[in-house]
């Protein structure tokens, strides 16, 4: 009991001097905390300064970006511009490109026919001359055609792209014969009028003006006026035939084919016909040769016969003979004019073609004049928005410098307040812990004067509602360790009283139970003195085994008397009853209470 004691008292110490190093740490992080004030104080200077440092480079940071961005946004736009233009050129020269395949095929097609018939025999000459002969021919009226219904017209994109695209399409009237065509020639305009009128000075000045106009106008204006100006422009081109379809250059050269097919049937069935007729030619004239050597033989016959007969009537009827003589002079009447009107025909075609390439000319350079005067009305129109742009951007940049002006303010002064505060905390919490250090001593100097337990108890309860009802705030980290470390050493305290007492009260119940030992051996040693003193006067042990049973049962048995301390034996009657004992090494709080029993 007496080691138990003293491990138990070696428990206490170890605390004791445990609470004490809490303690002593508790002072040196309050030491330490007015140190690192101090210098959270110089490094809040410094902080100011880098601040202010700080909002002048911002400032020059966020005028450079802002002069950046705004470059950035018109290359980005002129980069747009250049895609959009790059694909269109793109499409264009695939589209391009298909054409002249096509028109090469179309070409060497033909130019393919006229080598093989080049290559034959020089008997072809005619046949060959009247095939180009045709082939002039109806090229020159396909040309005619065209050049009576091909007119400009001009596409324009939404205004939110700020471009202008003039296209070139050819239209094309429904398909007439060549009798209406021939009846309602006469109502169209050519296309050497349609040239002069938009090559009049009138028109041309006209266009200088509005294009000088349209510079210092919006954009909405210069699309109205231009509107105008290809309203105008269509209804002209569509008193020109009421009812026009437009079709690409692609379709045109499939139209070429399919005529040059038609064409080439024609000529087909044509040059059978003709080679029918040159065969019939032939066989005619041989029948004159074989006629006109009949006719000398008949000569010759009639000679002779005359001496025969001399009214014999003639082989061959003269009217047949004459009519088959006009047949074929018709038919070389036939061939030279034909001769004579595919000569013409090439004349024409030649001229024709001199007449084209002059209007092909002439429309290039008018088509680029409008792409120009088109490139400078969208030039002026994004100079206009970007302008626009920027200004916008400006002023957002100012309302943004502002606001942020006065959010930096606004935390400023929230620094400060929390300063404030904080310094009020720390010094109520020195002023707290002053307190807590003179209630501590004064509980240290009951310990050592040794004061009963309930004592204790009301001593440990004020200083715990003490530090309840401090004015301190408890969410703050300083206060709330401070809390914490009250509470452990309270705990500490009240579990160190508890053992004491319970300690005190065991070795009470040891004396206790020590003397009442001492009773019964001395009891037994009465009885035992008393025994002998019978035995000795009587002489008989069964008397004195009468009396004590229990002793004589030992004696039979063998065992010896012994009065020893059992440990097995339990002496809860002579000890004192059980009671709650508090454990308050595991509180948080003072209402929190752990009960444990000890026996």
């Amino acid at each position: 009991m007496e080691k138990h004691y003293e491990r138990q008292l070696a428990d206490l110490r170890n605390k004791a001097e445990k609470t004490e190093e809490t303690a002593q740490q508790a002072w040196s992080s309050m030491q330490t905390a007015t140190t690192v004030k101090s210098e959270l104080e110089e490094t809040c200077g410094r902080y100011r300064q880098q601040l202010e440092e700080s909002q002048g480079h911002l400032h020059s940071a966020l005028t450079g970006c802002s002069l950046l961005i705004g470059s950035l946004l018109a290359y980005r736009a002129q980069i747009a511009e250049l895609i959009s233009e790059r694909d269109l050129l793109m499409r264009q020269i695939s589209r391009f490109d298909g054409f002249k395949r096509q028109l090469e095929e179309f070409v060497s097609a033909v130019s393919s026919t006229m080598e093989n018939h080049g290559k034959g025999s020089t008997k072809l000459h005619s046949l060959l001359t009247f095939r180009k002969g045709v082939i002039a021919v109806i090229a020159a009226n396909r040309i005619r055609h065209l050049a009576s219904s091909r007119t400009l017209d001009q596409q324009t994109s939404p205004p939110s792209t700020d471009q202008a695209v003039v296209l070139p399409l050819i239209i094309w009237p429904p398909c007439l014969n060549s009798e209406r065509r021939m009846a309602f020639g006469s109502l169209h305009i050519s296309y050497h009028s349609q040239v002069v009128w938009i090559g009049q000075e009138e028109l041309i000045t006209v266009l200088h003006k509005t294009m000088d106009q349209l510079k210092t106008t919006s954009y909405a204006q210069a699309q109205q006026v231009l509107d105008q100006v290809l309203s105008r422009v269509e209804t002209i081109l569509c008193l020109q035939s009421s009812s026009r379809s437009h079709s690409s250059s692609l379709e045109t050269i499939s139209i070429l084919k399919k005529q040059l097919v038609s064409f080439t049937k024609r000529l087909h069935a044509a040059e059978v016909e003709r080679r029918s007729l040159r065969i019939e030619v032939s066989r005619m004239r041989d029948e004159t040769n074989s006629l006109t050597q009949a006719q000398q033989r008949a000569d010759v016959m009639e000679r002779q016969l005359l001496d025969v007969n001399a009214k014999m009537k003639d082989f061959v009827a003269k009217t047949k003979f004459d009519s088959i003589c006009d047949e074929l002079a018709r038919a070389l009447k036939r061939e030279e004019e034909a001769q004579t009107v595919l000569n013409q025909q090439s004349d024409q075609l030649e001229e024709l073609n001199l007449r084209l390439n002059v209007q092909t000319t002439n429309e290039i350079e008018k088509e680029r004049t409008i792409a120009e005067a088109v490139q400078g009305l969208s030039d002026v129109t994004m100079d206009l928005k970007r302008r626009e742009q920027t200004i916008h951007q400006l002023k957002r940049q100012v309302i943004n410098l502002e606001e942020e002006k006065q959010e930096l303010r606004d935390r400023t002064r929230e620094a400060e307040n929390i300063i404030k505060i904080k310094t009020k905390d720390k010094d109520a919490l020195v002023l707290y812990l002053k307190s807590l250090e003179a209630s501590v001593e004064k509980a240290r100097r009951n310990l050592m004067h040794k004061p009963d337990s309930q004592s204790y108890q009301l001593m440990f309860n004020q200083l715990l509602t003490s530090a309840a009802m401090s004015n301190l705030d408890l969410k703050e980290p300083e206060a709330s360790t401070v809390q914490s470390l009250l509470q452990a050493f309270t705990d500490a305290q009240k579990t160190a009283v508890n053992k004491i007492s319970m300690l005190e009260e065991e070795i009470a119940s040891h004396k206790q139970h020590i003397s009442s030992l001492k009773k019964e051996v001395s009891a037994v040693c009465r009885r035992e003195r008393d025994s002998d003193e019978v035995l000795r006067s009587s002489g008989d042990p069964s008397a004195f085994l009468s009396a004590f049973p229990s002793l004589s049962n030992k004696m039979m048995t063998g065992q010896p008397q012994s009065y020893s301390y059992q440990p097995e034996r339990s002496y809860g009657e002579d000890f004192a009853p059980l009671r709650e004992a508090m454990d308050y090494s595991t509180q948080t709080t003072p209402s929190s209470k752990r009960q444990t029993f000890d026996l």
